[in-house]
């Protein structure tokens, strides 16, 4: 399966992309399609995750901050909730395939731009796919039921003052899959992005 990605025209000149998960948690997992995609057409691609795993204590990967550390498969020892882990252990395990996941321990907003410039100059990045698993990220706030916004919009910050990376784009990756969340709102929102030109409205993935 090839997916139609409407992104590639926005990323075909660029040399690394990042795609990282903007909500903590699972997001991450949420981009794979992409980085496949991405893989198949010989783009270098690295993922990355705003996390709610316990990064400040992690003794294993490549540390670049003190709350930013490439996760690999190596690390064996026993972890309650781990994510980044699990992730890079399966890619090795079932693809071969020795990947670090850049993990951002959860903070503020200055401290994840921070540690954001720091990967981006360390990867030399041109381009980031912040992936939303669900559509919590298109909320203003003032809606009825916003679900979890918090994370997405520390990230959405974050990313926002990258003057540095020339492209930047948010990918919402599961719609419905929120139930705290008020979705004719959400819609409205969407309709609003339209008529504002920066929103690309994509009916899920066409095959080729």
């Amino acid at each position: 399966m090839n997916l139609n990605l409407p992104i590639l025209d926005q990323i075909k000149d660029c040399k690394n992309v990042l795609i990282a998960g903007m909500g903590g948690g699972y997001d991450v997992f949420c981009g794979l399609p992409i980085f496949f995609e991405l893989q198949k057409m010989s783009v270098s691609a690295h993922l990355a995750n705003y996390s709610f795993s316990d990064i400040e204590t992690f003794t294993g990967g490549q540390r670049l901050s003190p709350t930013l550390v490439g996760v690999d498969a190596e690390y064996d020892d026993i972890v309650v909730y781990f994510p980044e882990l699990y992730l890079a252990q399966w890619f090795k395990q079932y693809r071969k395939q020795d990947l670090k996941i850049w993990s951002f321990h959860k903070t503020s907003s200055r401290s994840l731009i921070d540690n954001y410039k720091i990967l981006v100059k360390h990867l030399e990045i041109d381009a980031i796919i912040l992936v939303d698993g669900g559509v919590d990220s298109l909320v203003r706030g003032d809606e009825q039921e916003t679900a979890s916004l918090i994370e997405d919009a520390i990230s959405l910050c974050a990313v926002n003052e990258l003057q540095e990376v020339p492209v930047k784009i948010v990918s919402c990756i599961g719609f419905g899959a929120e139930r705290d969340l008020s979705y004719s709102q959400i819609l409205e929102n969407i309709s609003l992005l339209i008529k504002l030109e920066p929103f690309m409205a994509i009916a899920p993935w066409h095959r080729k």
